[in-house]
């Protein structure tokens, strides 16, 4: 689905990780966001932003008992704007319940849901999304999730389908594939990235591969120029709603079939000076498969 996989992806740099990854990128992870939050260092505005930037509220001295969750979302403002989570769905009903939960489950106070599927046939994804609709009436979730249903189109189809269907008081959208899967403060490292950098349109995290693979792709710091030739951010980003204002609320091309239509998106923003900017942590795991939502919908085509 996006084009920024290994098989797809020409310039990019891994590293493999030696030590037990779940455990080590967690402890790693922490580490990371205490320091960064303490040096008030890793959402500095970027050299290139220019403008007034909105007041940081002082980080609360650190206590052996606080947790991450409280030096994170100390950093907020007071009332954080709504984002919108849009996630594509066409078949491979297991995978999209894991994508749904890891969204349930992001520490960010103010975030809605959209599962969008894209006409859906195989039986599995079809009880599972009418499972999960149940769930929402039957437990108490954090965030409002919907599951809005299309005739199929492809995914830059359901994500278009999905910007159109989002709340109007949307202030950002973030997009997350239906087989990958969100670390718990990603919606609030990205938030906070564009929060201190007010003149950046997007957001992107460092990718960490599973399942078939096992490896942190370390993204590059935001470059228009290089954007000709390698797409360096990552297929999952927030974005502001103003970046879609300026563009089309059709901004994925539909006929981009085999994936790249997020690069094309980047490329788009790129030539009206919309920047994105890198938030260093593998905050987005991306799921290494045999085929992926954009290979489906070709092989219809």
């Amino acid at each position: 689905m996006a084009s920024s996989g290994p098989a797809k992806q020409s310039t990019w740099t891994a590293r493999r990780i030696l030590l037990p990854f779940a455990a080590a990128a967690a402890v790693v992870l922490l580490l990371l966001a205490l320091h960064a939050l303490k040096k008030h260092d890793l959402f500095a505005p970027s050299n290139t932003c220019a403008g007034p930037h909105h007041s940081h509220r002082p980080l609360p001295a650190a206590e052996g008992s606080r947790d991450i969750d409280e030096l994170l979302l100390a950093q907020l403002p007071p009332s954080p704007p709504l984002i919108t989570a849009v996630v594509p769905c066409y078949n491979k009903g297991a995978v999209v319940l894991e994508a749904a939960a890891s969204l349930l489950r992001q520490s960010y106070p103010s975030l809605h849901i959209l599962v969008v599927d894209d006409g859906s046939t195989d039986p599995e994804t079809v009880h599972a999304l009418l499972a999960l609709e149940r769930s929402m009436g039957s437990h108490s979730w954090p965030h409002k999730l919907n599951v809005l249903r299309k005739k199929n189109g492809g995914l830059a189809s359901t994500r278009n389908f999905g910007i159109l269907h989002a709340p109007e008081e949307t202030d950002m959208f973030l997009f997350l594939d239906h087989d990958d899967v969100l670390e718990p403060h990603a919606v609030v490292f990205l938030f906070l990235a564009l929060y201190h950098n007010p003149n950046k349109m997007y957001a992107y995290p460092d990718q960490w591969f599973f399942e078939r693979e096992n490896l942190v792709w370390e993204t590059q710091e935001y470059n228009a120029y290089d954007l000709l030739w390698a797409n360096h951010p990552s297929v999952c980003a927030l974005i502001r709603k103003k970046a879609f204002l300026q563009t089309s609320y059709d901004a994925y091309d539909k006929s981009f079939q085999w994936g790249m239509e997020d690069w094309l998106l980047w490329l788009t923003f790129s030539d009206r000076h919309l920047d994105g900017v890198r938030v260093p942590l593998p905050l987005f795991r991306y799921r290494i498969m045999r085929t992926r939502m954009s290979h489906e919908t070709a092989a219809k085509a």
